[in-house]
């Protein structure tokens, strides 16, 4: 079919077996769709020019895969407990909210640790990010990170190529772990980045508030344009 156009809503979405996908489909959207994680997987994985990729309001996913050689956005409001970027080198924009999580077993912290070089591997020509805090703290399977690995996934990450990425959003930042690694990396390996905008919480104290901001802008920046912009005033839409 020549289906270039897809917005799927308030539905069961179960093709048939013998479905072999839409061949030319650039855009897709799911909107309170009900859909399990492997058909999800299977018939974006059947698309492939698709460009344009949104999951909103979805039945809850426990592992989302995705193998979109030709993706340039990813949008996603809802609840998984893992995701998967197998197979997206076009991938410049992801935007990412979790209104809930799941609460997975303790992995060792190498493993951890390797979770975050998988995630940035995945995404050589990210430009645009916009991640909710939720979705940083149930990354890497629930597990924080003791320290900035120094070794392994540092050296890792020096090879990936985090050099097309230019603006950063991160909301509702509460200066946990997890969020304070994440900031810390992209910083260190940004080569051209222009604005990273932290919107934090308003129930964050101002001490608390105070000594987040002074760490963060501690931290070492690849870019030399970089602007770090911090507020509490978390925009609506």
């Amino acid at each position: 079919m020549k289906l270039r156009d897809l917005n799927v809503a308030k539905c069961v979405f179960k093709p048939p077996p013998t479905f072999k996908g839409f061949s030319r489909l650039v855009n897709l959207i799911f909107v309170d769709v009900t859909i399990s994680s492997e058909m999800c997987g299977l018939f974006i994985s059947s698309c492939p020019l698709l460009e344009r990729l949104q999951l909103t309001d979805c039945a809850a996913f426990d592992s989302l895969e995705i193998n979109a050689p030709n993706l340039k956005y990813f949008g996603f409001f809802g609840i998984f407990e893992s995701v998967s970027l197998e197979n997206t080198p076009c991938l410049a924009e992801i935007s990412v909210t979790l209104v809930s999580w799941y609460t997975p077993l303790e992995q060792p912290e190498e493993e951890t640790d390797s979770e975050w070089v998988k995630f940035f591997r995945s995404l050589p020509a990210i430009e645009d990010m916009h991640l909710d805090r939720s979705f940083l703290e149930s990354f890497g399977a629930g597990n924080v990170p003791k320290r900035l690995p120094s070794t392994l996934s540092l050296n890792q990450l020096k090879v990936l190529a985090l050099s097309d990425l230019q603006e950063v959003e991160i909301r509702h930042f509460s200066g946990a772990e997890p969020e304070m690694l994440f900031v810390k990396i992209l910083l260190a390996h940004s080569v051209v980045l222009k604005k990273m905008v932290i919107w934090h919480e308003h129930e964050m104290s101002d001490k608390k508030g105070f000594a987040v901001v002074k760490e963060l802008t501690r931290f070492p920046r690849a870019s030399s344009d970089a602007k770090l912009i911090v507020d509490a005033n978390v925009p609506t839409g």
